[in-house]
């Protein structure tokens, strides 16, 4: 089997009439008909099968340069495709293939996501604008995925714990994580006061050795029915954390995380999986099918 793409050239038709319109129509001359457009298409369908070459892009029946985005129209990168970008279409493609196809619904949100992050992206990262209740937000949250500061980059075991200081009027913030081969722990103790009136934006205060670094802390999204999840960054878009009150979310728990942080602005294709890897009870014998595998018992993350 041979796999290729196809561009007709610049054919007239009531589509790029209604696209371009008459000012701009001139600058495409001469147009091509819509059989010349269509006759390339035509040939690839009946043509010998070893005149083809399996992965090319096809005009006028020859192989054509996929990408013209650089200086004086050189291949560039403006217009290629990531590894990561890569991956993920064929694995949609699989599911796909397996019956794993979106629901309408599913789809309506990715694309509402994806316009409602391109409108973001044009300005400073902003909280979400409905009120949290502070005392229900307090508690652990583990870290199921992430765009990583700096300092927790390739690590695992990520986790925050919030717990209300009424004598300071302040949030406690212990931030913990841990090596990816699990053999050192850091913990990173943190200060927090909400500055606005939903209580979803945050001046944060961290120690790196001996000075403080101030930081803003934005909640982006959060699920205040049972405050099971939610999503946190920055206004820069530098760092981006998906936090769940377990350490196992479910695959449609965390796309829809990703899909706030999205929303807000951020590039989901940054955004990783975070390992989250803990003893199992004891008596228990058995591995999470997510894990990697380790000389310990333990179970994962079980996100996609």
């Amino acid at each position: 089997m041979k796999i290729v793409s196809v561009h007709p050239g610049w054919a007239k038709t009531s589509g790029t009439d209604e696209a371009f319109g008459a000012d701009m129509s001139k600058w495409f001359e001469p147009w091509r008909n819509t059989w010349e457009g269509v006759e390339g298409m035509a040939w690839l369908l009946c043509c010998p099968f070893e005149q083809i070459q399996s992965g090319e892009l096809y005009l006028d029946r020859s192989p054509q340069v996929q990408h013209m985005a650089g200086p004086f129209f050189t291949e560039g990168s403006y217009t290629k495709n990531t590894p990561a970008e890569v991956d993920m279409m064929m694995q949609k493609l699989e599911s796909w293939a397996n019956g794993g196809i979106p629901s309408p619904e599913e789809l309506r949100a990715t694309s509402d996501a994806v316009d409602a992050g391109r409108v973001a992206a044009k300005a400073k990262c902003q909280p979400m604008d409905r009120k949290i209740d502070l005392q229900k937000f307090m508690g652990k949250w583990y870290i199921v995925g992430s765009i990583p500061s700096f300092l927790d980059k390739n690590t695992a075991n990520g986790t925050e714990e919030y717990v209300w200081n009424e004598a300071e009027k302040q949030i406690d913030v212990t931030f913990t994580y841990m090596s990816r081969d699990l053999k050192k722990t850091s913990v990173t103790p943190q200060t927090a006061k909400a500055v606005n009136e939903n209580q979803t934006n945050w001046d944060l205060k961290v120690k790196l050795g001996p000075f403080p670094v101030k930081l803003s802390y934005l909640i982006l999204a959060c699920n205040t029915e049972d405050y099971s999840t939610c999503v946190v960054g920055d206004p820069g878009r530098n760092v981006l954390y998906l936090m769940a009150r377990t350490p196992q979310v479910d695959a449609a728990t965390y796309e829809s995380m990703k899909l706030e942080g999205e929303a807000a602005g951020y590039d989901r294709f940054k955004i990783e999986v975070q390992p989250q890897t803990w003893p199992l009870p004891e008596g228990s014998d058995g591995y999470n099918a997510s894990d990697p595998p380790r000389a310990a018992k333990c179970f994962g993350n079980g996100s996609a």
